[in-house]
């Protein structure tokens, strides 16, 4: 991948001088970068267009765009390259894959040629935190907003010390986003906060797309957090939730509280015919709640794995659903992390929302709805694995 970058960063730079009319193919990870850009007009879903710079990168799917700059019509065509745009990843107490996971994470954050874009809940895992420095040092945009209650040594003094521009939501409610954005052409995202317990000791899942268009849709909430300083109830646009269709599914972004995004989960509970697995960590809203109970009444299998700390809490649905249908309590030694839902074996919740009324109407939050058996069959996995080291031994 690397002589197919430098070639095409190449051609840019020798071809200019003989030509007004260029055609570039790029495939999945390739770039293009024009310095003293000047076509302002111009726009493509994941572009870079700061410090007088133009700069995609491609995430593999095909697509072509025709624009100018100083007059010249530039023709992009991405190549259909990629057989895989999401892989989800998962995390256990000490798990054998956690580090080969982490792993597939630090690769892409030290394979950035432009930006990098973090917003997160809680930052400490020394191999993001060192690679998010590194990237800074070889001339990466590094940019951060953290949730204010979790500012640490790292956030306050080892990133602006290394470049790196830190914000803080300086909000009542969580800034519990957690989500990277790398060059405009891959997001991760999920449950799992970029920490040592998070992606060492929690049970969690993390994302792995490569999408031009959903990076956007992260590059435009990023924006509204780290440049107009909106979080919570101070921005309440809704993002207008399109379908962006892939080769792994069909993807739709949430954000809250601006979304409806607990009306949008009743609904999919409502429509529900087979079966619901469910993993969560925060459960104290009802509505959700209720729909549930409704599925299970109507003959849909509602199985359901909650956090053992969190479902003794005053205000956890645990005791009104626990004689409703089957809910078993996680064993992990730390904490089970999810926030996840898989419905009729195709459809997926995931992301940062736990199952509250705090996520909906006041914390920053994002999520997905993902329709896919493929990606609904890795979940369905992993829960049926947990279900029974939860179960095996209960009496």
């Amino acid at each position: 991948m690397k002589k197919r970058i430098f070639l095409i960063v190449f051609l840019v730079t020798v071809i200019f001088s003989f030509s007004s009319d260029y055609t570039f193919k790029m495939g999945l990870g390739d770039y293009f970068l024009i310095t003293g850009y000047n076509g302002s007009d111009n726009y493509i879903s994941g572009q870079y267009t700061e410090n007088d710079e133009f700069f995609i990168r491609s995430d593999g799917s095909f697509k072509d765009y025709d624009f100018l700059n100083s007059g010249d019509t530039i023709k992009l065509r991405f190549s259909d390259d990629i057989t895989e745009d999401s892989t989800v990843l998962f995390f256990d107490h000490y798990a054998e894959n956690n580090e080969m996971n982490l792993d597939y994470m630090l690769d892409i954050i030290n394979g950035a040629q432009k930006f990098v874009y973090v917003s997160c809940y809680d930052i400490d895992n020394k191999g993001i935190i060192n690679a998010l420095v590194n990237a800074s040092s070889r001339g990466i945009d590094v940019k951060v907003v953290v949730e204010a209650s979790n500012r640490n040594n790292y956030t306050d003094f080892k990133f602006p010390k290394s470049g790196i521009k830190v914000i803080y939501d300086m909000n009542s409610a969580l800034m519990h986003d957690k989500f990277i954005i790398v060059d405009g052409y891959c997001i991760m995202t999920g449950s799992t906060n970029f920490t040592e317990n998070g992606l060492k000791k929690n049970s969690n899942n993390t994302l792995i797309i490569f999408s031009n268009v959903i990076a956007q849709y992260y590059m435009d909430e990023f924006s509204e957090q780290f440049y107009d300083l909106n979080f919570g109830k101070k921005f309440t646009q809704n993002t207008g939730i399109s379908t962006v269709k892939l080769k792994t599914g069909d993807f739709d972004v949430y954000f809250t509280p601006e979304d409806d995004f607990r009306s949008e989960i009743v609904d999919l509970i409502d429509n529900a015919v087979s079966n619901i697995n469910v993993m969560i960590f925060t459960f104290t809203d009802q509505e959700i709640a209720d729909a549930l109970i409704r599925a299970e009444n109507r003959g849909v299998k509602v199985r359901t794995i909650m956090e053992t700390y969190q479902a003794s809490s005053q205000w956890s649905v645990y005791n009104s659903i626990k004689n409703e249908f089957d809910v078993v309590l996680d064993k992990n030694p730390d904490t089970f992390h999810y926030k996840t839902m898989i419905i009729d074996n195709e459809i997926i919740i995931t992301g940062s929302f736990n199952f509250t009324n705090a996520a909906q109407e006041k914390n920053d939050e994002n999520a997905l709805v993902i329709h896919s058996s493929k990606i609904a069959e890795s979940y369905n996995n992993e829960f049926e694995k947990l279900y029974k080291n939860y179960t095996e031994n209960k009496k």
